[in-house]
C-alpha cells in the first residue's frame, strides 16, 4: 500500500515539473521572438566603413620605404615606388633631392641620383598620366639642369685619380719603347682615361633631358650653359687630346668637337658624343665651345696641317689599332705621305 502510495507522489510530481518546464520554455521562446522582431520603421543599421588617414603616406618614413620598395610583393613595391615619386617630386623634397645632388659627398650624391633617376625614367606605373605630370615638372625646373652640371663639376676630380693596379700593368705590358707620351699615349684621343660611375650616370641624365625637354619654357641648353656645363666643365674636362702630355700627338684641344662630328671616332665615346651633338645644335653653346677652345672654324684645314706637322697614327701603329683617319678615302694618302717622309728623314 505504501509503494502505491509512494509511486503516485512520484508520478504527480514528474507531471507537474514537465508542465512547469513546458511554461518555462514557452516563455522563453516568446521571449527571444519579441526581442528578435524587427520594426518597419527602424532603418537597418550599417556597419561603419573603415576610413584611412590622409598623411598616412607622409608618415611612412623613407628606411621603411627603401624595404618596401624590394619587397617580392608587386603591390607593395609599387606602393613604396608611388609613394617616393609623389613625395619626391614635391618642392620642398625635390629641393633636398637636388641639394644632396650638388654635395660634394658621395654617398648623399650617390643616393640623390639613384632617385632622380627614378623619377625621370625606368618606372611604368598605372597612373602613368600622373607621373608623367610629375616628371615635366622636373624637367620644367631650371635647377634640375644646374645641379645636374654643377655634380658633373664636383665630379672633375674624380679623372685625377690613379688607373687601378690591373690597368697599369697592362698598359706597361702593351707599351713600347720609346719617347714618353708614345708609352703612355690612351688608345682614343677624345674618350677619358677614367671615367667614374656617378659621371656616367648624370651624363645619361642630363643627356636625356635636354634631349626630351627642348620646348619647355625653362630653356635647358641655356639653364646648363648658365651652370657651366662648357666653360667649368667640358673646358677643363681631361680630353686625351687636350692634355699637356699628349701634346707631341696628331690632334689637339681645338679638334675635340669636331672628332666627335667624325664617324671614325663619334664610337670612342657614344655617351659624350650624344651630348656634344646636341651642343652643337644650339649657336650658345658653340659659342662657348669656341671661346673654350674646343672647335675652330676651320676644322679640316687645321687637323690636315696637324696630321702633316705629327703622327698620331704612329702611336696607333706602335700601340693599339684605333681608328684615327678623318676621311676613308684619304686615310691611305696621308699614312702613305706620313711614311715616306719618314723615311726622307731616315
Amino acid at each position: 500500500m505504501r509503494l502505491e502510495l509512494s509511486d503516485s507522489i512520484l508520478l504527480v510530481a514528474t507531471c507537474i515539473g514537465l508542465y512547469v518546464s513546458f511554461q518555462k520554455v514557452i516563455d522563453q521562446l516568446w521571449d527571444i521572438q519579441a526581442e528578435t522582431i524587427i520594426l518597419e520603421s527602424s532603418s537597418p543599421s550599417l556597419p561603419r566603413p573603415r576610413e584611412l588617414d590622409p598623411n598616412a603616406e607622409d608618415q611612412i618614413d623613407a628606411e621603411t620605404l627603401h624595404i618596401l620598395s624590394k619587397s617580392p610583393n608587386y603591390e607593395l613595391r609599387n606602393a613604396a615606388i608611388k609613394i617616393f615619386i609623389d613625395r619626391a617630386a614635391q618642392l620642398e623634397y625635390r629641393k633636398l633631392l637636388l641639394k644632396d645632388l650638388r654635395s660634394l659627398n658621395p654617398e648623399k650624391r650617390q643616393k640623390a641620383i639613384k632617385g632622380l633617376a627614378l623619377l625621370l625614367y625606368g618606372v611604368d606605373l598605372d597612373d602613368s598620366e600622373r607621373h608623367r605630370k610629375r616628371r615635366l615638372e622636373l624637367g620644367q625646373c631650371k635647377e634640375t639642369y644646374q645641379s645636374l652640371v654643377t655634380a658633373l663639376i664636383n665630379l672633375q676630380s674624380e679623372h685625377k685619380k690613379s688607373a687601378l693596379p690591373s690597368q697599369q700593368q697592362m698598359r706597361q705590358q702593351v707599351a713600347p719603347p720609346g719617347p714618353g707620351w708614345m708609352a703612355t699615349v690612351p688608345p682614343s684621343p677624345i674618350r677619358p682615361v677614367r671615367r667614374s660611375p656617378q659621371e656616367f650616370e648624370l651624363m645619361i641624365m642630363l643627356t636625356y633631358m635636354l634631349g626630351n625637354y627642348k620646348t619647355n619654357p625653362v630653356d635647358p641648353i641655356g639653364a646648363a650653359l648658365e651652370a657651366g656645363l662648357v666653360t667649368n666643365w667640358l673646358a677643363n674636362y681631361p680630353f686625351p687630346c687636350a692634355l699637356p702630355d699628349y701634346a707631341g700627338a696628331n690632334f689637339k684641344k681645338s679638334d675635340v668637337v669636331s672628332l666627335f662630328e667624325v664617324s671614325a671616332y663619334e664610337q670612342d665615346d657614344t655617351l659624350m658624343s650624344g651630348l656634344i651633338a646636341l651642343l652643337t645644335k644650339d649657336p650658345r653653346a658653340m659659342k662657348e665651345l669656341r671661346n673654350a677652345g674646343l672647335t675652330t672654324s676651320t676644322f679640316k684645314e687645321d687637323v690636315r696641317s696637324s696630321m702633316r706637322r705629327r703622327n698620331w697614327d704612329s702611336v696607333e701603329d706602335l700601340i693599339l689599332d684605333v681608328h684615327m683617319n678623318i676621311e676613308p678615302d684619304s686615310a691611305g694618302r696621308e699614312r702613305h705621305r706620313t711614311s715616306t717622309a719618314d723615311t726622307a728623314r731616315q
